[in-house]
């Protein structure tokens, strides 16, 4: 529940609003005044994450005694006297209920009884949530926190604990006391915002990937060519060139190096870095910034991405050699029960090779040294095929700057040609594929899979052309 405002000042505030919100206020501001019809659906990599964390909760919840009040599914508020009565009837655990303070409004997974005295008799009440990861956020604190304030209309104070069932099962125990703080200051930004007494811009932050404004704000922000589009630019530091009245990539760059190292305490290695972005932006073209080191012409060199479904690689991707000579290489798993027998294929096609494997960020590094440690018998290859990985993405960004907010390879393939064969290509989404594929066979599915990672290596491969490219002309300058 997002808590979205159809009257500014007149509906309800939800806590993963209010822990959103600590985040972006942006968020809100949009909330409140945005075009709806901007309003992205989740993708099939965000549904199955929703998915698999229901799944978990209903998990959960099967293994425990609890009670839930009695409300119609599309009508939540009619809950909140529900819970109340359960409440004050001292029932132990208490699932999905409701609960209101002021215009805070939310369902917490679970509420648990406690010792302790309140407005309810001689014992009391806390938060308890379920998450479908591995480790307490920030922002499961946050999310729990709002659910403890609003608590405080049914025992009169504001819990100081709550805790989080995470994916293990496991039961971590959370001091809320920061958090409480940080939720009322939260509420405090809300209203304001909504009353327009703050200016608010479309900021880059961890919400982003699963904010439903998220694609209108990367166009909102680079339509007006704000400052936060620039890669090396971060939520601290844009808050402060707003606040100084820089909001644009052309202000910032008239502000120029030493100003914005001294006024704004930014080191000047960093002011250097974030200044031939903002030029790169502005010229909407790379702009070479140092030496780029590629291996020798002669040698094949090798692009390489694989394809994960929850704790298992389904898919290695290669693609082999340069430009239109390249060979696209896949080791494929039907089922993730084949990870093994995929693995050992291709660590022995690559028996023989004694060359660079590029991946793009150290994700494939990770996966590898993971696949060694599940199957000892493959660490030996596994530790002599690491020794050949180059990360491409430390080597472009290193090298060049580019009109792009983050390095990952779906902004900076597009800057040189590359684009993708399905519209919704990503990481998260060929997850959902692959879920799709083992649950109905559909060969369609399959095919889209092989493509989308045959897609990532051949991305890698453009860029690679790209920066021999760039090194030929450089080298021809310098000879002339």
């Amino acid at each position: 529940m997002i808590g979205t405002l159809k009257k500014p000042g007149k509906s309800t505030i939800s806590a993963t609003a209010l822990a959103r919100i600590n985040t972006c206020s942006h968020f809100w501001y949009l909330q409140c005044y945005g075009d709806a019809t901007q309003v992205a659906e989740p993708n099939a990599g965000a549904k199955l994450r929703i998915e698999a964390g229901i799944s978990h909760e209903e998990e959960i919840v099967s293994q425990l005694q609890v009670v839930m009040p009695n409300y119609p599914e599309d009508n939540p508020w009619k809950g909140i006297e529900p819970t109340l009565k359960l409440m004050k009837e001292g029932v132990p655990l208490i699932y999905q209920g409701v609960l209101l303070n002021s215009r805070v409004f939310g369902l917490p997974d679970l509420l648990e009884k406690t010792k302790g005295k309140s407005k309810l008799g001689s014992y009391s009440y806390i938060p308890v949530d379920i998450k479908s990861h591995a480790k307490v956020t920030p922002k499961d604190k946050l999310q729990l926190a709002a659910y403890a304030y609003m608590l405080k209309g049914a025992l009169g104070f504001v819990p100081g604990e709550g805790a989080i069932i995470l994916k293990d099962k496991s039961r971590v125990d959370v001091k809320l006391d920061v958090e409480s703080g940080r939720i009322e200051n939260a509420l405090a930004r809300a209203l304001a915002v909504e009353k327009k007494k703050i200016p608010t811009l479309p900021l880059r932050c961890s919400e982003c990937g699963m904010c439903p404004w998220s694609d209108f704000c990367d166009s909102d922000r680079r339509d007006r060519k704000l400052v936060t589009v620039i890669a090396g630019i971060d939520n601290a530091l844009t808050r402060k060139l707003v606040a100084g009245g820089v909001e644009t990539i052309d202000q910032l760059i008239q502000l120029g190096s030493k100003e914005l190292a001294s006024k704004y305490e930014v080191k000047q290695a960093r002011v250097d870095n974030i200044l031939i972005n903002a030029k790169a932006w502005q010229a909407n073209k790379p702009i070479l910034k140092s030496k780029i080191i590629l291996p020798p012409t002669k040698q094949t060199v090798i692009h390489y991405d694989i394809e994960t479904f929850g704790e298992s690689v389904y898919l290695h991707g290669l693609s082999i050699g340069a430009g239109k000579k390249s060979e696209i290489k896949q080791f494929a798993a039907q089922t993730p029960a084949e990870e093994e027998k995929i693995l050992g294929e291709l660590l022995d096609f690559l028996n023989d090779y004694n060359g660079v494997i590029y991946s793009w960020t150290q994700f494939e590094n990770g996966w590898m040294k993971t696949l060694a440690e599940r199957y000892p018998k493959h660490a030996k290859a596994i530790s002599r095929v690491l020794k050949q990985f180059v990360d491409l993405k430390e080597v472009v960004k290193g090298a060049l700057a580019l009109p792009v907010t983050t390095f990952s390879i779906k902004e900076v393939a597009p800057v040189f040609g590359f684009s993708w064969r399905a519209d919704d290509a990503g990481g998260s989404n060929s997850e959902a594929w692959y879920d799709e594929w083992l649950k109905t066979g559909d060969k369609k599915l399959f095919t889209k899979i092989l493509n989308y990672n045959a897609d990532d290596v051949i991305a890698m491969d453009v860029i690679m052309t790209a920066l021999s490219d760039i090194v030929r002309k450089t080298n021809q300058i310098r000879g002339g």
